[in-house]
């Protein structure tokens, strides 16, 4: 937004002065005669301004009064309205109607603008659109150039000082500080509107200040604020009350600030555009444009060149669709043949490698099997049951510290009452029985390999576990109720938070699984691995739950395929949730598990696309480097698979055994560039072909097109850099000190 701005900052004595002729607007100081004062319109230091009727002809006028109270004022109301009278019958200034020389105060009496100031436009409604700004700014820098022709020099040019006719045309207004050409006597513009060469008690007039101005009007009126302006340039300014200091810190500020760069960012503006408010701006005064003049023939320019992009467009539309025909067609019988071989191939060799697939899930569900049958075979062993019932119907001592270990918020605070239960249940006797059998059963050359075996109560409490490895953390006496391999379903539940799972009052067992179940991948706590767990609950006589048996496998080391070079078989984990396409077996990952047992963590976050569930053909990118030996290389696979199933007895012995899906999948993939390898090279001759007439046609088109922009910029006249062009001599706006109040700062009280 634009703030109000001041030609130059006033002392305390002033801006009190200023204060109490803002409320001083009752009565107006005299009635001129011939005129009817409607309202107070503002009040600055040297004056106050009126709204009134002109008597004669009902015209509506602004009358601005000046303090007879010191020479100043009559030196500032003479030199206005020399300026004023100079540039009567010019339709870019507001004109001047009459004047009260020898009236007490004197005045003068000026149009009425009604739309008010350009400052106020964009208070009200902030920056503009550019081609309104734009538009604006080729107006005013015309009535610019009407000043400079007749040897006037505004030197104070801001958005306050251009006021808008019921045309939205600007009137330049407050010639207070204005200058002829031949003056030499200073004057002083608005901070952050100013030339920083201008801000010099010694400089002496020069065009290039009002260029300035003008860019930085532009500047305001597309980003809302004037360049260089911000809290700390303010700061800096206000720093000090005397007036060679503000000025030379302005000069300062603007020469160590970085070049301003907002306008370029507004959407809108082009290059010629900004390279226009750029040049206008420049703090050397010979790199700036110099003179208003010099500024139109740039808007020219721009002109030109956006109506020329059309043509040029045209010169580059219709060759290049001319040679994308060409292209598209030729090409288009060539890929059809390709297509078509690739398809074939493609389906062959799917087709083909189902069967591997076929037999690798057959593979993985003959080891399902063999871990169901065995957790549900262990599930029914009498002395677990037995323990495990006795271990349930523990004295009250005991579970009143079952309750602590069972608490999610003292789990998660490891206080020491948690500590004590802990130890007391690895103590128990009940437990060191369960942990006996946890121990021989994984033991046992009849059970099938797997990296744990453990058994929790009817809450989720695991009290016995044994594992091959050497565990990295202790899960004894840990709850491991949200687990699927416990509650069933296929993803886990919230950890650690009794509102996040179904838990009922402390006594009763909580959800739970009813029969044998295939667990969602989950990373062990123990070993930080990936696992999948195979469970069974566990049940007494009177079918009262008791708790859950289980047996886990390490991801990598489940089911062994037969892989062959140009072909990979790999175990998938497709259940819906979060591990949704997980590589949970395949040939490299045993190579890929360091010393502590653990897989790279970028192999343990790898998925394959959600695609390969659907589509036979499909590409994937460099994450999946380990599946072929041209890693990082993004290619096409061709895609078998197989659901893996699992068998379940029925109730009634007399009925066959069915299988039901896992969720699991097998995969054989093989790389399309193997398979496809002469159809590649067929591809490449055409598309060496393609390449070299696309060369040929690509540079008739440039240079087609390198002709039409020399000739148009033959014919397009002036450039933004003109040569040869005399310098100005530099001219310097003196300073009077004149300050109007930001009520005054409307256009009225110019």
């Amino acid at each position: 937004m634009v703030g109000h701005d001041s030609t130059e900052p006033q002392s305390a004595d002033e801006r009190l002065l200023s204060a109490e002729l803002s409320t001083q607007h009752v009565v107006p100081p005299i009635r001129p005669p011939g005129y009817r004062l409607e309202r107070f319109l503002g009040a600055g230091t040297y004056g106050e301004v009126w709204v009134g009727i002109d008597r004669n002809t009902g015209r509506r006028v602004a009358i601005k009064f000046f303090h007879a109270r010191a020479s100043v004022d009559a030196a500032s109301l003479t030199r206005e309205v020399e300026k004023l009278v100079f540039l009567s019958s010019d339709r870019y200034v507001v004109q001047l109607l009459d004047v009260g020389w020898d009236a007490e105060p004197p005045y003068y009496v000026m149009d009425y603008i009604e739309q008010g100031s350009l400052e106020d436009c964009l208070s009200q409604g902030g920056e503009l659109a550019v081609d309104a700004a734009v538009e604006l700014f080729h107006e005013i820098a015309v009535g610019l150039t009407h000043l400079h022709n007749r040897g006037v020099l505004h030197c104070d040019l801001k958005p306050a000082n251009v006021l808008l006719d019921e045309d939205h045309k600007p009137r330049l207004a407050d010639f207070g500080q204005a200058r002829l050409a031949h003056e030499s006597s200073p004057a002083l513009g608005t901070m952050f509107y100013m030339a920083p060469e201008q801000a010099d008690l010694q400089a002496l007039p020069d065009a290039r200040w009002d260029v300035y101005s003008l860019g930085a009007i532009l500047y305001c009126m597309l980003v809302g604020h004037p360049p260089y302006r911000n809290p700390a340039s303010i700061a800096k300014v206000e720093s000090t009350t005397d007036l060679e200091d503000r000025l030379a810190i302005y000069r300062s500020s603007l020469v160590d600030a970085p070049r301003p760069s907002e306008h370029r960012l507004k959407r809108g503006v082009d290059r010629n555009l900004a390279d226009i408010v750029d040049r206008c701006l420049a703090l050397e005064p010979e790199q700036r444009f110099q003179s208003p003049g010099e500024v139109l023939e740039a808007l020219r320019v721009r002109e030109q060149t956006r109506a020329a992009r059309p043509l040029l467009l045209l010169g580059l539309v219709v060759p290049s669709i001319l040679l994308l025909l060409m292209a598209t067609s030729g090409w288009w019988m060539i890929r059809q043949s390709v297509d078509e071989t690739q398809a074939a191939l493609s389906a062959r060799t799917i087709e083909g490698n189902g069967w591997a697939a076929q037999f690798a899930a057959r593979n993985a569900e003959e080891r399902i099997d063999q871990f169901l049958a065995s957790v549900a075979r262990s599930a029914r062993e009498e002395s677990l049951i037995q323990a495990l019932s006795r271990w349930e119907e523990q004295p009250e001592a005991w579970q009143s510290s079952r309750r602590v270990l069972d608490d999610p918020a003292v789990n998660t605070e490891q206080s020491l009452l948690l500590e004590s239960a802990r130890e007391q249940l690895l103590r128990s006797e009940q437990r060191l029985r369960l942990q006996e059998w946890v121990e021989q059963i994984m033991a046992r050359a009849d059970q099938p390999r797997a990296a744990s075996w453990f058994v929790c109560d009817s809450r989720g409490l695991q009290v016995a576990g044994a594992f091959s490895n050497t565990p990295l953390h202790p899960t004894i006496a840990r709850n491991f109720s949200y687990r699927t391999y416990f509650v069933g379903g296929e993803v886990d539940r919230v950890k650690d938070d009794g509102n996040s799972f179904d838990v009922e009052p402390w006594g009763e067992p909580r959800e739970h699984i009813a029969e044998p179940h295939v667990s969602a991948i989950f990373s062990s706590e123990a070993t930080e691995t990936w696992k999948i767990a195979f469970s069974a609950p566990i049940f007494d006589d009177h079918q009262r739950f008791l708790g859950v048996v289980a047996a886990t496998v390490d991801m990598g080391a489940f089911v062994d395929f037969e892989n062959q070079p140009d072909l990979f078989v790999m175990l998938v984990d497709g259940r819906q949730g979060p591990d949704l396409g997980t590589i949970l077996e395949h040939p490299v990952l045993e190579d890929m598990i360091d010393d502590t047992g653990r897989l790279n963590a970028q192999v343990r976050g790898m998925r394959v696309p959600a695609e390969w569930f659907t589509h036979g053909v499909t590409h994937t990118d460099g994450r999946l480097a380990v599946l072929s030996e041209e890693s990082g290389i993004e290619q096409r696979w061709l895609v078998s698979r197989r659901p893996v199933q699992r068998r379940v007895d029925p109730l009634d012995s007399r009925d066959e055994p069915s299988r039901v899906e896992t969720g699991l999948w097998v995969f054989a993939l093989e790389a399309a560039s193997r398979v496809q390898g002469p159809v590649r090279q067929l591809t490449a001759q055409a598309g060496r072909l393609g390449a070299l007439t696309l060369t040929f046609a690509a540079l008739l088109i440039v240079g087609t097109w390198l002709v039409m922009l020399r000739a148009m910029r033959e014919t397009r006249g002036l450039s933004l850099v003109r040569r040869g062009r005399p310098r100005h001599r530099p001219l310097s706006l003196g300073a009077t000190m004149e300050r109007d109040d930001a009520t005054v700062d409307h256009a009225q009280t110019q």
